[in-house]
């Protein structure tokens, strides 16, 4: 109860009063972002978590119970986290139990090591020699979450196995990939591959599609079509394979190093919503008032654009539209769903889906003078790329005089990546100059944003481009209009690499490593050589053939297709031969899997390491 100083936008004039206001803010931002419809158990504490020669542990988190085969369970036999799994059977099916637990160390309060202490401030400015506690929080909790995986790894007489807990998955594995090998998938590996995978540094990768929606922004760390995860040559209990690669370039939040304050998610949001808590969007509102000073009592035009560049449709989308003082609105159309008459006012839109835009045109007048400040807000129930384009404020301003200059952006474009794409705009005075800018989307970079024509290279993600126009006469009056550009990206085959089976040996054919920025809705295997075989599961990612008793080669063609109809297509050959070599007889044995989930729990440990490494052994 020692009286301290409040910081860095945290009220709290105690230690414990920090502690407990940092916890919350780092709740909010999560809040934020997570669609939650049961409520979530945490429990939450300071202790001496321990030390070593040159490590000491800063904080343990994680889920504390692992549920399977409830009601509403997205796969059959497969562990959740409990919090992830209430909200998908929609009640709390383990109500006696914390969800998560996260414990921090108190030692660090008190500069025990190396003069390092923790900052409780909420605005992300920590000295250098701290540990912001919003950052590490968000962290652990989203472990809590669901963002950890069950793969046990063991060596024994210099042979690495892993193998699932009680040799049942769990729903983040589900999604971990070994790129270009075959199989690609660890769950469709042996012990022994999967220990390899675990160990294969940049080759270990996320296979969930708002994973790959999310690659775009990220320079380094990158499989084409995926997100590396943590796989150091040398195993790290807790660090390997439940974090992202610590090669990202920019950084991000799930790293297993602390490298700075991150308050956003970032792929933390992407992996959440691939293993079950929501669809993963990237709402952006952008109004258009008019630019001139228009007529006090004169009625004018404000044009809401709301855009989904997401990876998947936005549900329950809301708008929220703060009228500024002595305004009215004479009437509101919008293209789907219902608005009220309140203050704000409330428009209840339905389902916006993904790489689309809707337009809403709000006819107003003001008895005012002055400029008149408008808040606009959008809302979905969804896990969001980026909170900080969901709000928009925009000023209208007035005069005496009314403005006789108007322009068209044309019409809206769809199109695929990798196209040239021309904008066609216009005015109805002919000596008009003109100024394009991009509003939103993935950034495009015009050959001239000055002429009424420019054009683009449409880049390599998907999304809604939306772009303003503005027209400017002699005097100096603007008229503006917007147009948008829909992309699709092309789907990318990828049928594996060739391979040589022996005779009477089935062979998979391997399409899983095939990407799109999306979701790919078919899958189709076409035998172009070699005597006539069987493909079996023809139409899923993995299928197969069974070689004949004969030597014989077989090429395969694979066509996929995403869901707005775009293929692409790739080939493999197999090659069926005899076996050869020499065998001999090994005899059979097993071995008990390593157990380190004690009644279900788990714990993230982060230590510490000159200079200022954290790292989250188990």
């Amino acid at each position: 109860n020692t009286q301290i100083a409040p910081i860095g936008g945290n009220s709290g004039n105690t230690l414990g009063d920090q502690r407990q206001i940092a916890f919350n803010y780092a709740l909010e931002i999560l809040s934020q972002t997570i669609p939650v419809s049961v409520p979530i158990q945490i429990s939450t504490g300071f202790r001496n978590l321990g030390s070593t020669a040159d490590v000491f542990y800063i904080a343990a988190a994680g889920p504390k119970i692992l549920l399977y085969n409830f009601s509403g369970a997205t796969k059959n036999d497969t562990w959740y986290v409990s919090a992830l799994a209430n909200q998908l059977a929609g009640q709390d099916l383990a109500e006696n139990y914390v969800d998560i637990d996260a414990q921090f160390d108190t030692g660090i309060d008190n500069n025990l090591s190396d003069n390092v202490s923790w900052y409780y401030g909420l605005d992300g400015l920590p000295a250098h020699n701290q540990f912001d506690f919003v950052t590490v929080a968000l962290h652990e909790l989203i472990h809590g979450l669901g963002f950890i995986s069950t793969l046990e790894y063991q060596e024994d007489n210099n042979t690495a196995t892993t193998n699932f807990y009680e040799n049942r998955a769990d729903i983040f594995s589900h999604y971990l990939q070994q790129h270009l090998v075959n199989p690609v998938s660890l769950l469709s590996m042996n012990a022994t591959q999967r220990a390899s995978a675990l160990t294969s540094a940049g080759s270990l990768q996320w296979s969930g599609s708002s994973g790959q929606f999310a690659r775009f922004k990220f320079q380094s760390g990158v499989n084409p079509g995926h997100i590396q995860l943590y796989a150091p040559a040398t195993y790290e209990s807790g660090s390997s394979t439940s974090h992202v690669n610590s090669t990202l370039t920019p950084n991000d939040l799930m790293e297993p190093a602390y490298n700075g304050v991150q308050h956003d998610l970032g792929l933390g949001a992407a992996f959440l919503a691939d293993i079950g808590w929501g669809n993963y969007t990237d709402v952006v509102v952008s109004p258009l008032l008019p630019i001139n000073p228009v007529k006090r009592n004169t009625n004018y035009v404000v044009l809401i654009n709301v855009v989904n560049n997401g990876v998947q449709d936005a549900p329950n989308l809301r708008l929220i539209y703060t009228l500024p003082t002595n305004t009215t609105l004479v009437s509101l159309e919008t293209p789907q769903g219902i608005c009220d008459n309140n203050q704000p006012i409330i428009c209840n839109l339905g389902t916006l889906e993904k790489k689309s835009i809707i337009t809403l045109t709000a006819t107003l007048t003001s008895n005012s003078i002055a400029n008149l400040t408008h808040l606009i807000e959008v809302k979905s129930d969804s896990i969001e790329a980026n909170i900080l384009n969901n709000e928009a404020s925009v000023i209208s301003r007035f005069s005496a005089d009314n403005v006789s200059i108007s322009c068209e952006a044309g019409d809206n474009i769809q199109s695929l990546n990798d196209q040239t794409i021309t904008l066609n705009g216009s005015s109805n005075d002919p000596d008009a100059s003109f100024q394009w800018t991009q509003l939103s989307g993935p950034s495009v970079s015009l050959n001239s944003n000055l002429t009424a024509n420019p054009s683009f290279v449409t880049p390599e993600e998907s999304g809604a481009l939306l772009f303003e126009l503005k027209a400017f006469n002699a005097e100096q009056h603007i008229a503006t209009d917007t147009v948008s550009v829909l992309l699709n990206r092309t789907p990318i085959a990828n049928a594996g690499s060739d391979q040589t089976i022996f005779l009477n040996q089935q062979a998979t054919l391997y399409g899983i490593e095939s990407t799109d920025d999306a979701a790919i809705t078919t899958y189709d295997w076409q035998q172009t050589s070699g005597i006539p075989v069987t493909i079996i599961n023809n139409g899923s990612a993995n299928a197969s053939i069974n070689c004949p008793s004969e030597p014989n080669t077989f090429d395969f063609l694979l066509t996929v297709t995403d869901e707005e109809g775009e293929t692409s297509n790739d080939q493999v050959r197999i090659d069926c031969v005899p076996d050869t070599s020499i065998r001999t007889s090994k005899s059979g044995g097993s071995l008990d899997a390593y157990c380190w989930l004690v009644s279900l729990i788990l714990l993230w440990r982060r230590h510490y390491r000159n200079p200022f490494r954290l790292e989250s052994p188990l």
